[in-house]
């Protein structure tokens, strides 16, 4: 039983590992917003996503992705604030992410 839960929080941990690394990121990505291209913002997004491949293995780097996508179309995509994408390109650009 004792190894089970271990199991469990270990992975646990490496599946919320990465949404934390994506939540550091987004605010810092919104700070400097005004001065990137939006396509940049996207290859921001990538660091916390290699950092949890690196670190992780491949269930984290795409929990990290999936993560790193709500949160690029979430804040970054017009209409701001909503998962709705206007434009055929940024559906695009979350696809090749």
């Amino acid at each position: 039983m004792k190894h089970e839960l271990a199991e469990i929080r270990a992975w646990a941990y490496m599946m919320s590992m990465p949404a934390f690394l994506v939540a550091v990121a987004t605010p810092a990505l919104l700070a400097v917003a005004s001065l990137l291209p939006p396509n940049l913002i996207w290859l921001c997004y990538l660091l916390p996503v290699v950092l949890a491949s690196v670190r992780w293995g491949f269930a984290s780097a795409a929990a990290a992705a999936v993560t790193a996508g709500l949160a690029g179309d979430f804040f970054f995509t017009q209409p701001y604030y909503s998962l709705y994408m206007e434009d055929r390109s940024d559906v695009a650009a979350l696809l090749l992410f």
